[in-house]
C-alpha cells in the first residue's frame, strides 16, 4: 500500500506504526523505510502538552469552533475548504456535545476516520502550537514544529495599554505649555492627579496611574517599544489577564519600593511594568531550563539589558557630575490675565530617567507661594536618577511570573517553586504596605 513519509497507519490495539525514511541519503533515493513503532502511552505523553494548549479553562473539553478557528490560521488550514475541516472535527466528535476530550482528540490525530486528511489534520495541529512547548515535548510525532503562539483570543492588554499611554503623552504634551519643542526629557505634567506624589499617598490610585504618563519622548518610545516586542508574544501565549496581573502588581511593587527607599520621590513612567514583563520571561526559562530552546541566549539577554539599564541609572545617580547641573525649565498652566492673582508654587526637584527608559523621579519641596500674571511652575531640577521602582517591577515580575504563567510539564520540584514565590511576593507587597500605613512620620507631610 503506497504512503506518504509522514502517514500514520494503525496496528495492533495501543500500538502505532509511523513510516519515516532512514538518515542514508541512500537508503532513501532507494525508498527504503523503517518502522517506528510507538505505544499509545508514548502517544499520549507526546501530544497531552498539545492539547492543554488547546484547553484554556482547563475542563478537559475544547470547542469544537475554536479548533476550527486556529486550523484555519495555519499553512495547511488556508489551503484546506472550511468545510473540509469542520468535517474532520465532527467525525473526531464521537459525542456530539460540540467538543474534543483528550480522548476524541487523539483519535483524529491518530487518524481515526479521517482516512487521507490524516497528514494535514496533524500537520495543522502540530502548527497550532509552537514555541512555549519545552523541547522534551517534541516527540517524533510532534516533528519539528510545534507553535503556542494563538491570535484566539487576539493581544488586548499591550495594544490597549501602549495606545493609551502614547495618547496620554500627546495629551499633556498639547496641554502643557512649555517654553520650546518636547524634550527627550520632559516636559513633565508635575501637577496630573496621575503621578505618584508622595506627599498625597492617601490617594491610592496613584501607586498605579503614574504608569500612564510619561517624561519626554525617550521615555515613552524606550517603554512602548519593549513592552510591544517583549509584552506582544508573551500575551500571545498566556493571554491578556496574566500579563495585565503582572504589569500592574509590577508597576505597583515599584511604586511602594520606591516609597520605602526613596521616600521623598514622585514617579512618572511605566517602566516598572516593562520590566516585570521582561522578568516574566525569565520565569519561563528558570521553569523550563532544561526543556527550553535558547535558554541561555535568552538568560544573558535580560541580564545584560536589565545590568546596563540599572547601571547606567546608578552612575548618573551617584558618579555623573554632570546631573548635578540645574536645567530650569518654564511651565505654563493656563493663561490668566495681568489681573488675576494665581498661586505659584516654586519647587526645587530631583528627576531622572531611571536608566534608558524608567519611570522618572523628582524630589521637591515647596519653597514659596507667590502671585503673578500666570500660573506656572519654575522647575529647578539637578538630574538625579533613581532605580528601585526598576528592581521592584522586575522582582514581581519574575515571582508572579512563576505564580501565573502557564507550565506545560509540571515537576514535583516547581510545585515547591510556586509556593515559595506566592508567599514571597505575598509578603513584600503585605510589608511594603503595612510600612506605608504603620509609619506616617517616616514619610513626606500630607497634603490635602
Amino acid at each position: 500500500m503506497a504512503t506518504s513519509d509522514s502517514e500514520v497507519e494503525s496496528g495492533a490495539r495501543g500500538r502505532v506504526i509511523e513510516m519515516k525514511p532512514l538518515n542514508s541519503r541512500r537508503q532513501a533515493r532507494e525508498g527504503q523505510r523503517k518502522l517506528v513503532v510507538q505505544s499509545k502511552e508514548d502517544m499520549i505523553r507526546a501530544w497531552r502538552p498539545i492539547f492543554d494548549q488547546f484547553d484554556h479553562d482547563g475542563d478537559g473539553k475544547v470547542p469544537l469552533a475554536e479548533l476550527s478557528h486556529i486550523f484555519r490560521g495555519t499553512p495547511e488550514g488556508r489551503d484546506v475548504p472550511q468545510e473540509v475541516i469542520d468535517d474532520i472535527l465532527d467525525m473526531a466528535d464521537s459525542s456530539r456535545d460540540g467538543y474534543l476530550d483528550f480522548e476524541e482528540f487523539i483519535n483524529m490525530v491518530r487518524g481515526q476516520a479521517i482516512g487521507a486528511h490524516r497528514p494535514m489534520v496533524r500537520r495543522m495541529v502540530q502548527y497550532a502550537a509552537f514555541v512555549v512547548v519545552p523541547r522534551k515535548e517534541r516527540r517524533k510525532t510532534v516533528t519539528r514544529y510545534i507553535n503556542e503562539y494563538s491570535c484566539f483570543p487576539p493581544p488586548l492588554f499591550i495594544p490597549l495599554i501602549s495606545a493609551i499611554e502614547i495618547a496620554l503623552f500627546a495629551y499633556f504634551s498639547y496641554t502643557t505649555d512649555v517654553e520650546g519643542p518636547i524634550k527627550a526629557v520632559g516636559p513633565i505634567p508635575t501637577e496630573s492627579d496621575l503621578i505618584y506624589d508622595p506627599t498625597k499617598r492617601y490617594q491610592a490610585w496613584r501607586f498605579l496611574s503614574y504608569m500612564l504618563v510619561h517624561a519626554g519622548w525617550t521615555h515613552i518610545i524606550f517603554n512602548v517599544l519593549i513592552q510591544v516586542v517583549l509584552g506582544l508574544p508573551l500575551e500571545m501565549v498566556h493571554h491578556w489577564w496574566r500579563i495585565l496581573l503582572i504589569y500592574c502588581v509590577g508597576v505597583i511593587c515599584g511604586s511602594l519600593g520606591t516609597s520605602i527607599t526613596d521616600p521623598n520621590v514622585y514617579l512618572v513612567g511605566a517602566s516598572a511594568g516593562v520590566y516585570a514583563i521582561m522578568a516574566a520571561h525569565l520565569s519561563a526559562v528558570i521553569l523550563n531550563w532544561s526543556e527550553m530552546d535558547f535558554g541561555w541566549f535568552r538568560l544573558v539577554f535580560f541580564f545584560v539589558l536589565t545590568g546596563i539599564d540599572v547601571g547606567v541609572a546608578v552612575y548618573h545617580r551617584y558618579m555623573d557630575v554632570d546631573t548635578k547641573d540645574t536645567v530650569t525649565s518654564h511651565v505654563t498652566f493656563g493663561s490668566g490675565s495681568p489681573d488675576s492673582d494665581h498661586t505659584i508654587k516654586e519647587r526645587v526637584m530631583r528627576i531622572g530617567s531611571e536608566g534608558v527608559g524608567g519611570a522618572v523621579a523628582r524630589n521637591s519641596a515647596d519653597v514659596a507661594s507667590l502671585s503673578g500674571e500666570k500660573l506656572h511652575h519654575r522647575l529647578r531640577q539637578p538630574l538625579l536618577v533613581g532605580y528601585a521602582a526598576h528592581l521592584g517591577g522586575a522582582l514581581a515580575g519574575l515571582l508572579l511570573g512563576i505564580v501565573v504563567l502557564r507550565n506545560l510539564r509540571k515537576q514535583k520540584w516547581e510545585l515547591y517553586v510556586w509556593w515559595v514565590s506566592l508567599v514571597l511576593l505575598a509578603a513584600i507587597i503585605l510589608a511594603m504596605m503595612a510600612w506605608n500605613v504603620a509609619f506616617p512620620s517616616y514619610f513626606p507631610a500630607q497634603t490635602y
